[in-house]
Order: structure tokens, then C-alpha cells, then sequence
């Protein structure tokens, strides 16, 4: 089915009983911005660079979807299915995923600048990478979820479920851990190479660099695109001929 042949079935919808069946459909690079698909059943569809904008995608199931590079700015996803969805690289800034179920999605590299994930299941989720920028995550669940070299600057966080959640090397700049007990996030969170500043705030009796976080500021660790990574060791020494270094 082509993007133009939903397009057309869509108006007919309000007198259907049943919702929209696109399961397994190829619609690689289509435009789907602005559709109503609530409650479609586009499990295991081909979406690859799909543009979705400001589409309506309320509790419509995306199970083991194919989304990778797609647009799904401003996207409404609350109480969608996309549990084993791949969103590599997608679009999902401002997208609305209120008690979304993105259980085991894989989410590398996507943007979710401004969303709202409130109370979503983020259960085994794969984000490393992410944009997460001033996203809220206010009573998600995170258990076992990886946020390698995330970007959270800004995020709400409180009343999250954090079990073995991977926040190592993770911008924790802006964000509140101070309704967490201090035994939560030394057991339960890695936060190995993380980055934070004054406006991080934490409970009185953790101790951040105990548990691995650096400062902003400190000595030997650079700034880069929101995180603070090591110095790169330069192993050259003067014997080292000049061409044979890579640019």
C-alpha cells in the first residue's frame, strides 16, 4: 500500500469498526506527516526515513518496526506499542510518548530533545547516544535500560524506576536526583565518566565522584557536544615522521 492509497482510505475510517491494518507494509521514504493512525496495526512495517510528523500515533502498535532515520518530530505516540521497534537515528523530538511501551526498542543516536516520555517502559531500551535533551522521563521505568554517552542535560527524572540503568558517561547537567535515595543511584545506576555542574542536583548523602561522575570544569576532562570526555593522549614523539599521522 502506497503513502497516497492510506491517504485516501483514512477519511473512510470513522465509519470503520476496525483499526487500520498496515502490518508489514514497505513504506520506506513515504509521507505520512500529519495522519491520523491511532489504533493502526503497523507491526513489524518498513519506515525507514517515513516521514511521520505531527502524526497521530495514539496506541497504534509498532512492534518490531523498522523506523530507522524516520521523522517523528511532534509525533503523538502516547500508549503506542514499540516494544523491539528500531528508531536508530530517528526523529522524535517534542514527540508525545506518554506510557508508551518501548521495551527492548533500539533507539541509538535518536533525538528526543523536548519529549515526553512520562510513565514509558524503557524496559532492556538501547539508547545510547540519544538526544534526550529536556525530555521528561518523570515516572518512566528504566530497568536495565543503556544510556551510554547520552545527553540529558535538563531532563526531569523524578519518580523514575532506575534499576541497573547504564548513565556512565551520560550530560546529567540540569537534572534532579534529589527525590532518589542515595543508595538508589550507588547500587542500582552506572554512573561511570558521567558529567555534571552545580545545577545537578543530588541527595545530601551521595557522593558524586565517589561514584565516578566528573565535574564540569575539572582538570583533564574536555567539553564535547555536551559531554565531558578525557584528554586524548597524543602518542607522538618527535621521531615520528609527520605524514605518517592521519588527519
Amino acid at each position: 500500500m502506497t503513502d497516497s492509497a492510506i491517504r485516501t482510505c483514512l477519511p473512510k475510517r470513522s465509519s470503520c469498526t476496525f483499526p487500520l491494518d498496515l502490518y508489514t507494509v514497505q513504506l520506506q521514504q513515504a509521507n505520512l506527516s500529519c495522519l491520523d493512525l491511532s489504533g493502526a496495526d503497523i507491526g513489524e512495517a518498513q519506515l525507514q526515513q517515513a516521514n511521520l510528523f505531527q502524526a497521530r500515533l495514539c496506541s497504534a502498535n509498532l512492534m518490531g518496526a523498522d523506523l530507522t532515520f524516520a521523522d517523528l518530530s511532534e509525533a503523538n505516540l502516547s500508549q503506542a506499542v514499540l516494544t523491539s521497534a528500531c528508531l536508530h537515528e530517528a526523529n522524535l523530538s517534542s514527540s508525545k510518548l506518554t506510557n508508551a511501551n518501548l521495551r527492548s526498542a533500539r533507539l541509538q543516536g535518536a533525538s528526543l530533545s523536548g519529549a515526553t516520555l512520562y510513565r514509558a517502559n524503557l524496559t532492556n531500551t538501547e539508547m545510547s547516544g540519544t538526544n534526550l535533551c529536556g525530555s521528561d522521563l518523570s515516572h518512566a521505568t528504566l530497568l536495565r535500560t543503556k544510556l551510554t554517552g547520552a545527553n540529558l542535560a535538563n531532563a526531569r527524572i523524578s519518580g523514575a524506576i532506575l534499576f541497573e540503568v547504564d548513565f556512565s558517561y551520560v550530560c546529567l547537567v540540569g537534572v534532579d536526583f534529589s527525590t532518589f535515595r542515595g543508595e538508589t543511584l550507588e547500587r542500582f545506576v552506572c554512573l561511570t565518566g558521567a558529567t555534571y555542574d552545580g545545577t545537578t542536583r543530588f541527595p545530601i548523602e551521595f557522593d558524586p565522584i565517589r561514584s565516578g561522575l566528573q565535574k564540569l570544569g575539572t582538570p583533564h576532562c574536555l567539553p564535547v557536544d555536551g559531554l565531558q570526555q578525557e584528554s586524548p593522549i597524543d602518542i607522538r614523539t618527535d621521531s615520528t615522521p609527520n605524514t605518517a599521522i592521519a588527519a
